[in-house]
């Protein structure tokens, strides 16, 4: 909690009060004067006074789907004060943000008791005299007992409010008026937007190079411990973002716990990395083995990782939820093991020779992305990605079959429900199939692998379509790092960025990557100016 100075004694049960109100999805919640509800359009959020010394004070909050965090504080003094402020409130697909001044000033006279159900000059709400707990269903304010007073709305007809608050121990009164809220870079990007410079994140940003991966991984107990641990996997999502403010936040999960949520078996093992038990090489193996049934149950830990983060990260970052794309995802669950482990040739044999067979497969599979990138979503996910880490293992037939037609089947079907959320799809190594694969799939943003082009894929996919790219720094150039890794940047920074265009790897970062060569990537990256 960011704050301006710390409580009086005896308030800190009171804020836990309003903290808890809030958790429970009943109003916003403030360190201790004002909670509004996230019905009321014009609600004032984030802002509170305490008696001793009548400071204002602001801390990061976020209601789950409805507001944006925020942060700053300002002072006041026995004598009062005045402060701009500001607070997100909306839909994250309409956001507003509320610009209000703030008057602090003490009391005109004493203030009469309050209690429970009283009423307010506009008639809508009513405050919970001990617990100060937001009741109002229509866009009251509510007043905690340890400051007892009266306070009311009072609107007018230029889209502007005034709260005003009268009490024993000061008066308050503020001005709101809603205006667009600003959209978060990689967002805009995304969207199609050429950005006064690229957003910059990079895959497997959460990893082993960092020291406190490594520290956070063996307190989870492991891989596995770390993947189904919410606050450990949430913890080593952010680390990255504190070391090197990046604009996106890749959710961390791993790839085959879509696969042991429809029915097989994952442990990790020293020095194979994932296994898959019992592997999935026939139609009757997909019929015995693999279902929806449990789907959501076993990923349930990664819902709730989403949510920890979307109430946690800073207010520029842009949480990007994930899954495997149904062909990768696949190449795990038949070969048995990750797919480095693997020269792909059980489950190459099987699709060639039995497409219709193996096709139940990629069905599931496109079904089960669907809900799981769904619900990340509904958790807070703002952009998602689908990787394509096998797509160029195929032959250009089955690429379109089994790359191309299950991705554009989960692309149509996100944006049905959530059409404002951004995908990105990443198709690595598929040479010569990138291209129509942007507009087959109808991804918002194409991942390019270190191999592709920049000149190629400014004119068929930033300029011809319009959409946005993402890549494409060789994952070995960011480990040698100094000049030569500067001028290559330089390089595709040039190349890249007279479109929409993100900045990142051509694959995962490595675990030999040292990190002050990612910090020196970002700092470059995030002074350019297109």
């Amino acid at each position: 909690m960011e704050t301006g100075s710390r409580p009086p004694e005896g308030r800190e049960d009171l804020l836990g009060s309003l903290r808890e109100a809030a958790d429970r999805g009943r109003g916003w919640r403030s360190s201790g004067g004002l909670v509004g509800h996230p019905a009321a359009p014009f609600a004032i959020a984030d802002l509170s006074v305490f008696p001793s010394g009548n400071h204002l004070v602001r801390f990061p909050v976020r209601v789950p789907g409805l507001a944006d965090r925020s942060g700053v504080a300002g002072h006041g003094s026995d004598t009062g004060g005045e402060f701009t402020s500001s607070a997100a409130t909306g839909h994250p697909d309409d956001r507003q943000e509320a610009r209000t001044v703030v008057t602090v000033s003490p009391p005109v006279s004493p203030a009469r008791e309050q209690t429970a159900n009283s009423e307010f000059a506009t008639g809508v709400g009513s405050f919970d005299g001990q617990s100060g707990a937001a009741l109002d269903n229509v866009g009251g304010t509510w007043v905690p007992a340890s400051s007892r007073g009266r306070a009311w709305w009072s609107p007018d007809m230029d889209g502007r409010r005034r709260l005003s608050y009268s009490g024993e121990m000061f008066r308050l009164e503020a001005d709101s008026r809603m205006e667009p809220f600003p959209k978060k870079l990689l967002l805009r990007a995304l969207a199609g937007e050429r950005t006064e410079r690229p957003p910059v994140w990079l895959m497997r940003q959460a990893g082993r190079y960092l020291p406190e991966y490594i520290r956070t991984r063996e307190a989870a107990g492991g891989m596995l411990g770390l993947c189904n641990s919410p606050q450990h996997a949430a913890e080593v999502t952010l680390q990255p973002i504190r070391r090197f403010q990046l604009d996106g936040a890749i959710l961390f999960a791993d790839l085959p716990q879509l696969a042991a949520a429809l029915g097989q078996t994952l442990e990790y093992r020293e020095g194979d990395g994932p296994v898959l038990t019992p592997p999935i090489r026939t139609p009757h193996d997909i019929q015995q083995h693999l279902s929806l049934s449990r789907l959501h149950d076993e990923l349930a830990p990664i819902y709730e990782t989403v949510r920890v983060l979307s109430a946690s990260l800073p207010s520029y970052v842009t949480l990007v939820g994930y899954a495997g794309a149904p062909w990768t995802v696949a190449t795990y669950m038949v070969e048995g093991r990750g797919g480095a482990a693997s020269d792909h040739a059980t489950i190459k044999q099987w699709a060639l020779s039995d497409p219709d067979g193996f096709q139940p497969l990629i069905d599931l599979l496109t079904t089960a992305a669907i809900q799981f990138l769904d619900r990340q979503i509904e958790a807070g996910a703002e952009a998602v990605q689908l990787f394509e880490s096998w797509a160029g293992i195929l032959p250009e037939p089955f690429f379109q079959r089994w790359c191309i037609q299950p991705v554009a089947s989960i692309v149509q079907a996100l944006k049905l429900k959530h059409p404002t959320v951004p995908v990105i799809a990443f198709p690595r190594a598929a040479g010569l199939l990138y291209d129509g694969y942007a507009q087959a799939t109808a991804a918002d943003c194409i991942g390019l692998d270190s191999t592709v082009p920049l000149g190629w894929a400014s004119h068929a996919i930033q300029r011809s379509l319009g959409r946005c790219v993402q890549g494409n720094l060789d994952p070995l150039m960011l480990v040698a790092g100094g000049e030569r890794m500067a001028v290559e940047v330089e390089r595709i920074l040039r190349a890249a960025s007279q479109g929409p265009f993100v900045f990142n790897l051509g694959h995962g970062i490595l675990k030999t990557t040292p990190p002050e060569h990612v910090a020196a990537l970002a700092k470059q990256v995030q002074a350019w100016r297109s």
